[in-house]
Order: C-alpha cells, then structure tokens, then sequence
C-alpha cells in the first residue's frame, strides 16, 4: 500500500530502543573485565613498588656495610681500636643478616632468593679475610693476605649491588 506524498511510516521505536539497549549491555560486558584487568594491574604493580622498596631499604646498608669491611677498615688505629671496630661490625652484620634473609625468604623470585644467599657466605668471607689480615704481622705474607681481603670485599661489594639491580628490576 502506498503512502501519500508527505506522511512519514510510523517508527517502530522498541526495536530500536532494543538495540540500543543491547548495545550498551554489549558494552558493559566489555567493560567489566577491561576494569577487572586494570585494578589487577594496579594491584600487582603496588605490590611491586612495594617490594622494590623494602628491598631497597635492607640491601642499601648492606652495600654500604659491605664497603667499610676491609683492608682500609682496619689500617689506623692500634689493635685494641681494631679489635673494638670488629665488634661492632659483627654486631652490625648480626642485624643486617637476618633482615637480608628475611626479605629474600618472602620474596617471589627465586633469582632474588639465590642471589641473597650467595651475598650472605661473602659478606661473612669478606669479614673473616679482614680479620686474619688484622691478626697478622707484618711479614711478607701479609701483602697476600691483603689481596685476598681487597677481592673478598670487592666480591661482596659486587654481589650487594647485583642484588639492588636485580631487585630494582624486578
């Protein structure tokens, strides 16, 4: 039948009300994983930040004490300065050992945990070639002990920083 010259066809308005309707349910269908994703995201990312920085908080004394034990730690001073300098490092790796272990336990990453416990053994190296280097006469011997003691250290030093770079990778 035709329609006079004019007059609109009346619109069929719950059709198109139905595909809008569908449209906006398709798009929060999508939504909702799409938020989902982003909160995980940003969960995950929080949580790294916040294991970046606790890390940072427990390795950056350990560089530092890393780089006091050695040769140049005990070269002023007569043995009894020395030996009072000794116990308070022991002292200091006493606190600072189980903090590194700690952290490194709870960590998620294997590569962190290992790299942790190959820094604990050369700290302790470290220490223990200072040591007989300070209990030791001057002798030709003594220059020996002396390289042993400068590459301990230098060994220890590298390790701790490899450990921040890994943790600040992570």
């Amino acid at each position: 039948m035709a329609q006079p010259r004019g007059t609109r066809r009346p619109r069929d308005r719950t059709r198109d009300s139905t595909d809008a309707m569908d449209l906006l349910a398709g798009a929060r269908f999508l939504w909702t994983p799409i938020r989902a994703f982003d909160g995980w995201l940003k969960k995950r990312g929080a949580g790294r930040q916040a294991l970046v920085r606790e890390g940072s908080e427990v390795v950056t004394p350990l560089i530092e004490f890393a780089k006091t034990v050695g040769p140049t730690g005990i070269m002023w001073g007569d043995q009894q300065q020395i030996n009072e300098r000794f116990l308070g490092w022991a002292e200091d790796w006493d606190g600072l050992r189980p903090a590194l272990q700690t952290y490194a336990n709870a960590h998620p990453s294997e590569k962190i945990k290992n790299q942790a416990a190959e820094l604990v053994p050369a700290i302790g190296a470290s220490l223990g070639a200072t040591r007989y280097l300070s209990l030791r006469t001057p002798s030709a011997d003594t220059l020996d002990a002396f390289n042993v003691a400068t590459e301990k250290q230098a060994e220890a030093v590298a390790l701790a920083e490899r450990l921040m770079g890994a943790i600040r990778r992570y």
